[in-house]
């Protein structure tokens, strides 16, 4: 029961902190403007807030507080509990430097959101390796060099991969809904409270708000679904997201990473589909691979890991080679 309490506080606090700071969005230089440099790929025609990341913190605070006074077991540190758990298996950054990295990815992010058309390609990535080199370095230093490495590349991949997959209203929200729902409900719960005004047109409903979850957030959660194993496999989809967007564009003779209006979520709203059922659909197809990683945990056996992996993948393929198939691939699709 007071887990189910720790949960619904988590909404509404991040329900209540999205409309708070999308009236002060202004002042805090944090609305995302229609025109500029990137025009031609955003889809809204009014300013948005970028304040979705924002209202991520107070929401699982306030859960981990009350579970902390009135839950039914011992918790572990704040830093544990959002960091995730640590693999016996294989050499991980410790609960410390998960969240000092975590830290670093929301103001990196915060950065870019306060910076009029973002900021470019190799500054971004620059600042992006701190937060990447807080998780990678000191593995490297305790004598796993190669294990820094790869915590170092997996993590700019991670923030890279689940940024440019918040290119649809709820995309990014839904997905780490569905990935955080079995590990961090309270997680999944302060991002479902962001849901309705993401998703929302500005209307009466929501007093002429509308809020994107921003760089932030989007880093914010990209690395927490990599601290988490039971999380990460929701990056999967992103993934190959990312990888099938790079090689048209590269096809078409441009920039990996210059962006357009060719992601899936794109093509799916192209062919009619809503933005809630574009989310729904990209979260549903990266339900397999969460489910399996928690099936595996439960039964000791990385079979069902490998079996919900592969299916979505398998899934994904298949959608994305049905809907890009229509006419317009090579053409641009943005207004």
């Amino acid at each position: 029961m007071n887990d189910a309490l720790a949960v619904a506080l988590a909404f509404g606090v991040s329900f209540a902190a999205c409309g708070a700071l999308a009236w002060l969005a202004r002042p805090l230089g944090l609305l995302d403007q229609p025109g500029g440099a990137n025009a031609e790929r955003k889809l809204a025609r009014t300013p948005v807030a970028l304040v979705g990341g924002l209202a991520l913190g107070p929401a699982v605070l306030a859960a981990y507080l009350w579970l902390a006074r009135y839950g039914d077991g011992p918790l572990p540190s704040f830093a544990g509990w959002i960091a995730g758990p640590r693999l016996a298996w294989i050499a991980m950054p410790s609960v410390d430097w998960r969240f000092l990295a975590l830290f670093a990815a929301f103001v990196v992010g915060w950065i870019d959101d306060a910076t009029r058309d973002g900021l470019r390609v190799l500054p971004k990535l620059a600042l992006q390796s701190i937060p990447a080199g807080i998780a990678g370095v000191p593995l490297a230093l305790d004598g796993h060099p190669l294990a820094g490495a790869a915590w170092f590349v997996a993590a700019l991949w991670a923030m890279n991969a689940f940024n440019t997959f918040d290119n649809s209203d709820g995309a990014a929200g839904c997905l780490a809904l569905v990935a955080f729902a079995l590990p961090l409900p309270a997680l999944a719960a302060a991002c479902a409270g962001l849901l309705p005004w993401n998703l929302a047109q500005p209307g009466r409903a929501t007093n002429g708000r509308k809020v994107y979850l921003g760089d932030a957030g989007s880093h914010l959660l990209g690395l927490a679904l990599l601290f988490n194993p039971l999380a990460a496999p929701a990056l999967l989809v992103p993934s190959l997201d990312l990888v099938r967007v790079s090689i048209v564009r590269m096809r078409e003779g441009r920039k990996p990473w210059h962006g357009d209006l060719k992601h899936l979520a794109h093509r799916l709203r192209e062919r009619g589909m809503s933005a809630a059922t574009t989310s729904a659909l990209l979260a549903a197809i990266a339900s397999p691979a969460v489910v399996g990683a928690w099936e595996s945990n439960r039964r000791h056996s990385a079979t069902w890991a490998l079996a919900g992996a592969a299916a979505t993948a398998l899934v994904f393929l298949l959608v994305a080679a049905r809907v890009v198939s229509a006419p317009g691939e090579s053409r641009r699709t943005g207004g």
